[in-house]
C-alpha cells in the first residue's frame, strides 16, 4: 500500500512502518486508518449492464 500512495501521491517514502508511512516532505499516513480520498483513484465502480 505504501508503494501505491507514493504512486498515487507523486511523493518519495521516506520510512514505511507496520502501521503507517512517511513521505520524505513530511506527509505521514496512517495505514489502518486510511482515508477513502487517497485511494479513490484507483476505485472503479461498475453498473451492472443490461443485456
Amino acid at each position: 500500500m505504501a508503494e501505491t500512495l507514493s504512486c498515487i501521491l507523486g511523493k518519495m517514502i521516506k520510512r514505511i512502518s507496520k502501521d503507517e508511512v512517511e513521505f520524505e516532505d513530511g506527509m505521514k499516513i496512517n495505514l489502518k486508518d486510511l482515508d477513502y480520498k487517497l485511494i479513490k483513484p484507483l476505485i472503479c465502480w461498475k453498473d451492472k449492464m443490461k443485456v
